[in-house]
């Protein structure tokens, strides 16, 4: 979400391998969100994968291709 909430242009391009490293299972930034999320669920007594991003937080979203 963080990257497409950015202005489209070459800046929000440089920084994709950035918003990217999230995803890969190895990296820190995936081990901090990932704990982040353990907290999260911990924390309001369910599990991670009932989490979801409200419905608000979606129409924010413009999406620039």
């Amino acid at each position: 979400m963080r990257h497409y909430k950015e202005k489209n242009g070459k800046t929000r391009f440089r920084k994709l391998h950035q918003h990217m490293k999230l995803l890969l299972p190895y990296s820190r930034e995936h081990h901090a969100l990932t704990e982040e999320y353990d907290q999260r669920a911990k924390k309001l007594k369910c599990k991670v994968e009932d989490l979801e991003f409200p419905p608000e937080a979606w129409s924010e979203v413009e999406f620039k291709w």
